[in-house]
């Protein structure tokens, strides 16, 4: 059974929901896997003894600092990914339909996700103020 909002040809919020992308993640956990393997180390006496200016502690210290910063923006770059960029991208895609379309749209909101008919509502009260004097009373209500 088809979906008639989908039959139809109007945009969908899972078009826009990309994979995580599995590179990010092997990335991650290489990171660490890199920091538990030197923590590993220093825990069982393997590296030399602390010193600010040995050459291969200076080299830890940026490495580890490194690692932490890389992790932390590979997390942040997925969370945005994942969650944010498509509905970004779902609303700049309706921003671009004429306003028929987002009222024949608005019209098939039993069919739309609580995301979608948030995302819609917020693009036809932008981009066309006067869009719920034209649309059935129990779609304004859905909408609002």
């Amino acid at each position: 059974m088809t979906i008639k909002a989908q039959s139809v040809g109007y945009p969908r919020l899972i078009d826009y929901r990309k994979p995580i992308r599995y590179s990010r993640q092997a990335l991650w956990v290489g990171l660490l896997c890199y920091l538990i393997f030197l923590f590993a180390l220093f825990d069982n006496n393997l590296l030399p003894a602390f010193s600010a200016q040995t050459a291969l502690w200076v080299a830890i210290v940026i490495s580890v600092v490194l690692a932490f910063a890389g992790m932390a923006w590979i997390l942040g770059k997925g969370i945005y990914g994942v969650l944010y960029q498509p509905l970004f991208e779902y609303g700049e895609a309706l921003e671009r339909l004429p306003e028929d379309t987002l009222i024949a749209m608005a019209e098939h909101y039993p069919e739309l996700s609580e995301m979608e008919r948030r995302v819609l509502s917020r693009v036809l009260t932008y981009k066309h103020p006067g869009w719920s004097e034209k649309v059935t009373e129990n779609t304004r209500l859905a909408l609002s």
